[in-house]
Order: structure tokens, then sequence, then C-alpha cells
């Protein structure tokens, strides 16, 4: 029992004291109540009685979580678009957040506590196949990976090429910022109204990004191409949840620049952003084993993720650290130098396309992350079998 809960605990504790501490005080209510929801999500996975009664009362629990939902989109609407403001627009956003998030884990707290039995059977099986992988070899894996994208670069702009130029198109139609200054004027309720527009444009972008990283990753494990038209809406509502709830993790990470400027006053500029960049790098390699669940969740199988992550970071070990730090570490090390030189420089022209270059090989880092992933995946199911 001891073992069961202490690791977790200390997790918590850990994630807890970061992000109080990276986080400016006015935020600290905000910040207690998402480690509040995070706490009751762990707890209620790791107790078998919860996890069984959450199974059985699937539609109570979703129903629940429509309701949190809906109270969050009308807190959207009652502090961006309403004329005097309803609400603060930082408690809207901290009011919206928490019930959004929590919305989702009821919603999907069904699923979730699935993810756990599998999870509990992948271990088991991970022990019993863990001689036959034949060991893991971080350098080979990521050679293999650069090998792979390489040889299928036809496929890949085939699968991901019209979700990117969609991607890349949509800035482009609708955002002409004279445009929209001419139309808002200093009308708060159409400024209200172009704030809750301009989270559907971010949403949608998003949702273009996670759709081409489904679609690869389903070439990779199947080897088959799937078609542009055939939206993967199932898997993407998978992805969409859990980056929506864990992603609030990542942009913590946001506060480690200003709280590095606060308590290193001395330190110079270059310094403060290598050790942001050090930081981000060390989280980045510290959650990657858990993008082990997109190969399964982009197949369909949802209730896969949390036992294919299991499986395929049992057999891979710790080396699999080692994989991903290999590959993420040459692109933040180029973003680092950039960033460094354009310090001081106010030219829009070089800030722009700059700014393009690093989003090109940003999608370019996520399409070898994919492939790398995916690959060790594809490896360990086989060996289970």
């Amino acid at each position: 029992m001891t073992k069961r809960y202490l690791w977790p605990a200390i997790v918590l504790i850990v994630v807890g004291l970061a992000m109080f501490g990276l986080a400016p005080r006015s935020d600290w209510p905000e910040v207690g109540l998402s480690l509040a929801v995070l706490v009751l999500l762990m707890g209620v996975l790791m107790t078998p009685a919860i996890r069984g009664l959450a199974r059985k009362n699937k539609n109570g629990a979703r129903v629940a979580g429509l309701i949190s939902i809906g109270l969050a989109v009308c807190a959207l609407v009652a502090g961006l678009a309403t004329s005097p403001p309803i609400l603060s627009t930082n408690l809207t956003v901290g009011v919206f957040s928490i019930l959004l998030i929590l919305g989702l884990l009821l919603f999907q707290l069904p699923r979730a506590s699935a993810d756990v039995e599998s999870a509990l059977d992948a271990q088991k099986v991970a022990a019993r196949v863990r001689p036959t992988l034949g060991g893991f070899h971080p350098l080979d894996e990521v050679r293999g990976t650069y090998a792979y994208v390489w040889q299928n670069k036809v496929s890949l702009a085939r699968v991901a090429g019209p979700w990117l130029l969609a991607f890349c198109a949509l800035p482009i139609l609708l955002f002409h910022p004279d445009f929209w200054k001419g139309v808002i004027g200093d009308n708060r309720a159409a400024a209200g109204w172009f704030l809750l527009g301009l989270v559907v444009f971010i949403f949608a972008e998003v949702c273009l990004v996670l759709v081409t990283s489904i679609q690869w990753t389903k070439f990779i494990a199947t080897g088959h191409e799937p078609r542009w038209r055939d939206f993967p809406g199932k898997a993407l509502w998978g992805v969409l949840w859990r980056w929506i709830i864990f992603g609030a993790i990542f942009r913590a990470t946001d506060q480690i620049e200003p709280w590095l400027k606060a308590h290193l006053p001395g330190a110079s500029a270059w310094e403060l952003l290598a050790i942001d960049r050090l930081c981000f790098l060390a989280i980045l390699v510290l959650a990657s084993p858990f993008a082990l669940a997109l190969p399964p969740i982009a197949l369909n199988e949802p209730s896969k993720s949390a036992g294919a992550r299991t499986l395929a970071f049992g057999l891979a070990g710790r080396k699999y650290y080692l994989g991903s730090a290999l590959i993420l570490a040459p692109f933040l090390v180029l973003f680092f130098v950039v960033d460094l030189l354009l310090t001081g420089i106010h030219d829009s022209g070089v800030t722009t396309t700059v700014a393009i270059c690093e989003v090109a090989l940003t999608v370019f880092l996520m399409i070898l992350a994919i492939t790398y992933v995916t690959r060790v995946y594809v490896r360990a199911v086989a060996a289970a079998r």
C-alpha cells in the first residue's frame, strides 16, 4: 500500500512546489485549484473501488462532465462577450480553465479507469517478454528515425501535407491587423466576440496539428497511407482532451523565464535563456513516455493507451529517455542560438522570417518525435505477441 502511493505523492509534491514557485502570487488560487483537480484524478484512478464505480456509472460521470463544460462556456461568455463584463478577465480565464478541465476529467473518467486496468495488465506482459526484445540502443533508434522519415518523404508529403497546408493558410486568410482594428474600434462587445473567435481559431490550429500527428502515426503503425479525406474524429478527441488536461503542466513552463529574471537579477540574457531552455528540455524528456499513448489512440484503440505506454516503456527501459533527448536536444540548442542572436534585433522582416523558420523546424521536430515514439510502440507490440 505504501509503495503504491509513495511515488505518486512525491511527484505531486514536487510538481506542486514547482508550479507555486513559478507562478505569480496572484495566480496561486488557480494553481491550487488545478492541483486539487489533479489530486482528485490520481486518487480516483489509484483506488480500485472508485475505478469500478466509475465504470459502472458511465452515464452519470459523463452527464456531470458535460454540465461542468457547459458552465465553463457560460463563464467564458459572461466574462468576454458581455458589456459591462460580469466577471474580470483573470477570473474568467481561471474559472473557465478549471471547469473545463474538471468537466473533461469527469467525462473521461470511465475510459481513464479502463486505461489503468490496461496498464496493470501490460506491466505483467512487459515483465514476461522483456528478455526477448534484444536490447534497446538509443543512438540506433535515432538514426533509424531520421532514415525512416527520409525514405518515406513522399508518403509524408501525401499524408501530412494537406493538413499542414491548412495550418499555414488559415492565419493568412483570417488575420489582417488593420482590418480587425477597423471592425472592432472601441466597441467592447465586438472585442469580446473577437476574443471568442480567436479562441476558436487557436483551437482549429491545434486540431490541425493533432490531425497531422494522428495521420502520420497511422501510416507508421500500419504501413498504409490514410486518405486525407478520412477525418480521424474519434482519435482527435482522444488526443485533444488529454492535451487540454495534461498540457497545463507544459504551459506552466512559460513562467520559468520570469521566475529566473526575478530570482537571478545579476544573470545575463544568454544565461537566463540557457537555463530556461535546459529546464524545458528536461521537462520534455521526462514527460516523453506519455507520448507512447499516441499510437493506440491514433488506431482508435484508446482503451489500450495506458497499457501501450506501460508496455513500450517497460521494454525499452530508461534508455528511452536518452533517445528522446537525442531527438529533442539538437533542435532546442538551435532555437537557443537563434534566439540569442536575435537579442536586440527589432527589424520586423528579420523576426518574422525567423519565426516562420522556427515554426517549420518545430513541425519537422514533431514528425521526428512521432516517428521515434511510434517505431518504439510497434516494436513493443510485436515483442509482446
